[in-house]
């Protein structure tokens, strides 16, 4: 099977061959010339809903308890960590330590603060008959419900950090918040909540979660900008954190990754505006071979897209696996009496391998998957997953798996010329007389863009 890969010039030539020429302040990476296929992290792809994680949450006492303190552990970081910023430091989401685990707390006297805020939140009458609601829930909380709940514990939270503070000399003065008192969890409405997951309404709760979140971000909008004075990091404390917070906890799912595309089509006119520089680009023409019904481009497993209305499903508690065993099992999974919560049946030495292998399918998954508004794209991917420590971007191609370059409409004869003579050079050193280039024309019979071969660029072995 061929597949094609659109690229701007300056992804594939380099800063001499584009020397003198206004590039609009973008880098030129001279990816031909390296033979390499640049893997993008998500954030820089064009469609915002890239890798997107339709989390859902259902668990015991043991994990609900265990997500609300590793919320109080971040969230006391990042309180503790605006003491130290000067009013030019703004805090970000990347602040927010995921990956921070009660063990890494430094000192007896900073575990003690912790257990002192939790005590105190977790021995609340409320708190106790919420949590006893959710760990008996039939069905699992979609985002908009849990964000809804996480932001209504939020002021309760910080409340509590601050008077431990304040009773350890570690606070000047007292907090002024918003005062919340947990009215959200008053005893009508947790009833009202307890009704609603008894019923056969499950979609009750996810709409009404949706309505107050949306009704939420708009006091925020007016509450910033009536705010003369717009102290962004009061506001990231008060105020953004929550949906900031679970955004962050998808971190701790799946590993980084990153994603080279391609596409079994050089024909549509929108890819070669998108993505080969409004047709002054090239289209790579690369081969491929099959394998055990798995496409392979040189040794890389290339997935092809689904196009679909809905992103899979993934069970937070049940998908912890970028980390390390021990960790999971201490921090998530087991309460502080070494009680193993349900969400851990995958534990043991048995079943973990059948976890594994459903797991990383999952992973797959979804980061093949997009909504059917890109079906046009046809597209397929490799993928990379980043290992600990450095994230890659780019991988070799052996030069025989490119069979040909086709030019776009408006490719510049200058630039046509550099990229004949990379290809010549590559053509001698590597003995290859069957190298084929194209010259891409729009099609009046059928609409579409079509490749003409350019028979006469032909090099010697």
């Amino acid at each position: 099977m061929t597949i094609y890969r659109f690229r701007p010039i300056n992804s594939i030539l380099s800063e001499e061959d584009l020397k003198g020429e206004n590039l609009n302040n973008k880098k030129s990476y001279d990816e031909l010339r390296a033979q390499e296929v640049y893997h993008s992290p998500l954030h820089l792809l064009n469609d915002p809903m890239e890798g997107y994680m339709d989390i859902v949450w259902q668990g015991d006492n043991v994990v609900w308890k265990n997500l609300i303190k590793h919320y109080v552990i971040c969230l006391e970081h990042v309180i503790n960590l605006s003491f130290l910023l000067s009013k030019e430091d703004i805090l970000k989401s990347s602040n927010i330590p995921i990956f921070k685990k009660y063990s890494d707390l430094p000192t007896k006297e900073y575990k003690s603060l912790i257990d002192e805020v939790c005590s105190k939140f977790f021995s609340n009458r409320k708190i106790i008959k919420f949590i006893k609601i959710v760990s008996e829930e039939p069905f699992p909380l979609r985002r908009d419900e849990i964000l809804l709940y996480i932001t209504n514990l939020h002021f309760c939270i910080i409340d509590i950090v601050w008077s431990v503070y304040y009773k350890k000399g570690l606070a000047s003065k007292k907090l002024q918040i918003p005062k919340m008192n947990l009215k959200f969890f008053s005893d009508e409405n947790l009833e009202i909540l307890s009704q609603f997951k008894r019923s056969d309404h499950k979609e009750i709760p996810e709409f009404l979660s949706s309505v107050s979140n949306r009704y939420f971000e708009q006091i925020k909008l007016i509450t910033r900008y009536n705010n003369k004075e717009d102290n962004k990091n009061k506001a990231f404390l008060l105020f953004d954190f929550p949906s900031l917070y679970l955004k962050e906890t998808e971190r701790l799912l799946y590993p980084d990754f990153t994603v080279a595309c391609f596409s079994d089509n050089h024909d549509n006119s929108s890819m070669w505006s998108h993505y080969a520089q409004n047709h002054e680009g090239v289209c790579l023409q690369f081969k491929t071979k099959n394998k055990d019904q798995t496409l392979f481009f040189g040794n890389r497993p290339i997935y092809k897209i689904r196009y679909q209305k809905k992103f899979p499903e993934i069970d937070f508690f049940q998908s912890l696996g970028n980390l390390p065993m021990p960790h999971l099992y201490k921090e998530w999974l087991c309460d502080e009496s070494n009680n193993i919560s349900g969400s851990a049946k995958f534990l043991n030495a048995k079943n973990e391998n059948k976890w594994r292998e459903k797991y990383w399918k999952l992973g797959y998954k979804f980061i093949t998957t997009k909504s059917n508004d890109w079906k046009y794209e046809k597209e397929l991917r490799s993928i990379i997953y980043s290992t600990i420590g450095e994230r890659k971007k780019s991988i070799k191609y052996d030069f025989k798996d490119l069979e040909g370059i086709i030019f776009g409409i408006k490719t510049k004869n200058e630039h046509k010329i550099k990229i004949i003579k990379i290809i010549e050079e590559k053509c001698k050193i590597h003995r290859r007389n069957d190298f084929k280039f194209f010259q891409s024309e729009y099609c009046p019979k059928d609409g579409k863009i079509a490749k003409k071969e350019l028979g006469f660029l032909k090099f010697s072995s």
